[in-house]
């Protein structure tokens, strides 16, 4: 089996998303232990937050165009898709800028032209990126991901040593990344603007995406409380603490999984929009397949070295997070991931609404057990109750799953 399954990998996308998710992985790494080393706890804590925030505002004002691309770009001409594309664009900057103007004493010690800067360069690039994905430009995706990750190391340190060790500098410094990373990866193409087409277009991502947008934005959610609650509860030393954890911890183990999804799914979408439904649910079953056998075997090694590894490389959080939260955060990667896999059989039949009514019970749960167990049990049970609201979610989606097979 083990043969089969590298044979599979051999020659395929999944080689090339995995570089590309690789490498970030290891910058970002590197971005965790310098930002707390030269900035500290507390401001990488209160970074992550800031972070979470801009994520659910795009998620809001463009996060149903990058869906829609996914599933309809094949669908849609090159003209239609750059004219929806610069009107999505018009909507989300005058969405971004009324909103930061409105809640700009919430965001202290950040300039609102650094705010507005950040999420024009955050959203710009998550578009670009995401069409690099849609299209199996793979390669200049690695690229692309590759400079971002570079910059993400550099930049900080510089602004650190020559401009400013503050909150806002770091925000400043993480903006340029993204926003020279899209400008590489950026290529202008001649097009007619026709509002009518772009207005169609966005309607279509629109209707389907709605949902899905919402699924998306809660799924960021569950970090966004988390961190707001832990920072209430507990302080924001805990939850510098955590998030640096988290970042290195969780997402070692989402770089390795992710891949398998956004190589795959395309494939997918293409044989089942070309009504080569079996083919679709077999590409979705051989994933699964793979991502249970890499699952397995990383749980087994983390056991006895996750931790070790943490202690050795972040030190600083030592005081504050426990064996058992890294292992429950190794786990809830693992599920949430198979999750986000699993759940495919309801994005070809476009459940959208189920998907996110899943998730939001999903969320309902994490946040009651954070909010009445956090003072009693302490740091621990956020980890955890993110664990057992992905194993909540999951068994939704089988449960569903198992009538949708049934009719169709």
């Amino acid at each position: 089996m083990i043969s089969e399954i590298i044979s599979k990998i051999k020659g395929s996308q999944i080689t090339t998303y995995f570089i590309a998710k690789t490498i970030p992985a290891i910058f970002g790494y590197f971005f965790v232990l310098l930002t707390v080393k030269l900035y500290g706890l507390e401001i990488y804590g209160k970074y992550s937050l800031f972070l979470s925030q801009i994520v659910l505002l795009s998620t809001i004002v463009i996060g149903y165009f990058n869906i829609g691309q996914t599933r309809y770009y094949t669908k849609i001409s090159q003209n239609e898709y750059e004219s929806a594309k610069t009107l999505a664009f018009i909507l989300a900057s005058i969405s971004i800028i009324i909103f930061l103007l409105f809640f700009t004493n919430y965001y202290k010690g950040i300039d609102i032209f650094v705010l507005i800067f950040f999420a024009f360069a955050f959203i710009f690039y998550r578009v670009r990126i995401t069409n690099l994905q849609v299209t199996l430009r793979s390669k200049k995706f690695l690229y692309s991901e590759v400079i971002r990750s570079l910059l993400l190391v550099i930049f900080p340190s510089l602004f650190w040593f020559w401009f400013s060790k503050s909150l806002e500098g770091l925000v400043i410094s993480i903006a340029a990344t993204f926003l020279i990373a899209y400008l590489f990866s950026a290529k202008t193409k001649k097009f007619n603007f026709d509002f009518n087409s772009a207005l169609k277009v966005l309607k279509l991502f629109f209707k389907y995406s709605w949902p899905l947008s919402l699924f998306v934005f809660i799924t960021q959610g569950f970090q966004f409380t988390d961190k707001l609650f832990i920072t209430h509860f507990l302080g924001e030393t805990e939850n510098g603490a955590y998030c640096s954890t988290y970042d290195v911890v969780y997402k070692s183990f989402v770089f390795i999984l992710f891949p398998i999804i956004m190589s795959e799914f395309p494939k997918m979408i293409n044989y089942w929009n070309s009504n080569k439904k079996n083919e679709a649910r077999n590409v979705l079953r051989n994933a699964i397949k793979l991502q249970l056998t890499i699952s397995c075997i990383l749980f087994f090694i983390s056991l006895f070295v996750a931790y070790k590894v943490l202690k050795f490389i972040l030190p600083e959080v030592i005081n504050y997070i426990s064996y058992f939260d890294v292992l429950f955060m190794i786990l809830s990667a693992m599920v949430w991931q198979f999750g986000l896999l699993y759940h495919k059989t309801l994005e070809f039949y476009e459940k959208t609404l189920i998907m996110f009514l899943f998730v939001f019970i999903s969320w309902l749960a994490n946040v009651a057990l954070i909010y009445f167990l956090i003072q009693k049990i302490g740091l621990t049970i956020v980890p955890l109750s993110f664990l057992i609201s992905s194993i909540i979610y999951n068994l939704l989606i089988f449960n569903y799953t198992k009538k949708l097979n049934a009719f169709n």
